[in-house]
Parts: C-alpha cells; structure tokens; sequence
C-alpha cells in the first residue's frame, strides 16, 4: 500500500512539473510573440517618419530654389545682386568654409536689412548662396510673407511646408533645416525670413 501510494504521488510530482513547464513554455512564446509584434510596429512607424522627412526635405529644397524676395533670389550672380542693391555696406573676407569646401564671402547692406551668403572663388563664379532679410526691409516672399506678417497667414501661405519638428514659437520652418525657408517670429509676427540651407 505504502508502496502504491508512493508511486501514485511521484507520477503526480511528475505530472504537475510537465504543466508548469508548458505553461512557462506558453509564456515565453507569448512573450516572444508580443515583441516581435512590438518591433514591427516601432519599424512602420520609422518608415513612414522617415518617408515624411524625405518628402519635406524634397519639397524645402524645390522651395528653396524657387522662392524669391522681390527680386532676389538663390542663385543671382554678384553682379545682378549689385545691378538690384548697390555696393554692399559691409563685405566679409572671401574664405573657404570646411563645411562645404567652397569660398563664401558675407554681403551685409545693414541699411536694407539684407544679408546675403556669396558663394564662389571669384568675381565671375561668386553667386547668392542664402539670402536673411530683417527690419527694415519690406520684400516679400512669393506667398506675399513679409516683416510683420501674422503668424496664421504664415501657416495658410505655407502649409504644405511645415515642418512640426523643426518648428516652434519661436521658429517656422518651411521644408527642412537642410534646405528651404525658415522664418523667425517674436510674439507670433515674422520678425526674419531665411532662405537657404541651415545646416549641413
């Protein structure tokens, strides 16, 4: 008897471990399975973040190109930017950047609220590079942006463009910081307008 019911409770010992171990087993592939889901999840987010990024980044480097204030824009050689503006005020020394491995000289005409980036190793290659207008110049943008403007005829004008990530109160980014429009606001009013490449 005693015999009897000592295998009977070894086959039970037995029987219970063989459950535990296939419930932990049940665990762990449920486990597995949760972050693999998990991951996958986190991978499609990425993708279309990055998607997202490449389409802004697009789109701000064809703005870039394309936008104009009043007569300026990327591109002018230096002696249609002195036809529109005159002799700057202020000139930089022409010096190469690491950067980009290109000469850039700083046009200053302090008294338009016109700075522009010169890029070129002479006279005749030497091309407007990035243009930043403050106070008290009153050009406007193609989208009729200007110094002053309110910050909802910003969004409106530029819309398809924003750029939530780079942007805040203080900041409007159009595009990308890598190529496109980026306007400066103090209590919701463009106080700047930048076009160009912000960073490298």
């Amino acid at each position: 008897m005693n015999k009897l019911f000592f295998t009977f409770s070894i086959l039970i010992f037995c029987s219970c471990a063989d459950n535990k171990e296939s419930s932990n087993s049940s665990e762990i592939i449920q486990n597995d399975s949760f972050e693999t889901i998990s991951t996958e999840n986190f991978n499609t987010e990425e993708t279309i973040t990055k998607e997202e990024e490449k389409h802004l980044n697009d789109l701000g480097f064809d703005l870039m190109y394309s936008e104009n204030l009043n007569d300026l824009k990327l591109g002018l050689t230096k002696f249609k930017v002195e036809k529109i503006l005159g002799t700057p005020s202020d000139m930089s020394s022409n010096e190469i950047w690491g950067a980009d491995g290109e000469y850039h000289q700083t046009y200053n005409y302090k008294e338009l609220g016109i700075e522009l980036d010169m890029i070129g190793d002479n006279d005749e290659s030497k091309k407007v590079n990035m243009i930043t207008i403050n106070k008290p110049c009153n050009y406007k943008t193609s989208r009729n942006i200007h110094i002053g403007s309110n910050v909802s005829d910003l969004k409106i004008a530029y819309r398809q463009y924003y750029n939530k990530d780079y942007s805040d109160n203080e900041t409007f980014v159009a595009g990308s910081i890598y190529g496109g429009v980026i306007f400066t606001l103090k209590n919701d009013v463009v106080e700047s307008i930048f076009i160009g490449a912000g960073a490298e």
